[in-house]
C-alpha cells in the first residue's frame, strides 16, 4: 500500500490534527470580538445627546444659566 491519501490521513496528514481545532478558535475568537466592536459603535450613538442634556441640566442645578436659557438650549439639543 501507498502513503498519503490512501492511508486515510487526507490531505493535511497530522497537521490538521492540531492546526484545526486552533483554526477553528481563532475564527471564532475573531468574530466576537468584530460583534463586541460593532455593539460598542452603535451603543455609543445614541450617547451624545444624552451627555449634552446632562450638561444641561447640570448647569442649570448649578445657577449658571436662567430657566429661559436652559429651555431655549433643550429645544436646541433635542431638535
Amino acid at each position: 500500500m501507498g502513503n498519503g491519501m490512501m492511508q486515510g490521513e487526507g490531505l493535511m496528514g497530522m497537521e490538521g490534527m492540531f492546526f484545526g481545532p486552533w483554526s477553528m478558535l481563532a475564527y471564532g475568537a475573531l468574530v466576537i470580538l468584530a460583534l463586541v466592536v460593532l455593539v460598542r459603535l452603535f451603543s455609543r450613538r445614541g450617547t451624545s445627546d444624552g451627555g449634552s442634556l446632562d450638561i444641561l441640566k447640570q448647569r442649570f442645578a448649578a445657577g449658571e444659566i436662567s430657566a429661559d436659557e436652559f429651555k431655549s438650549m433643550k429645544r436646541e439639543i433635542r431638535a
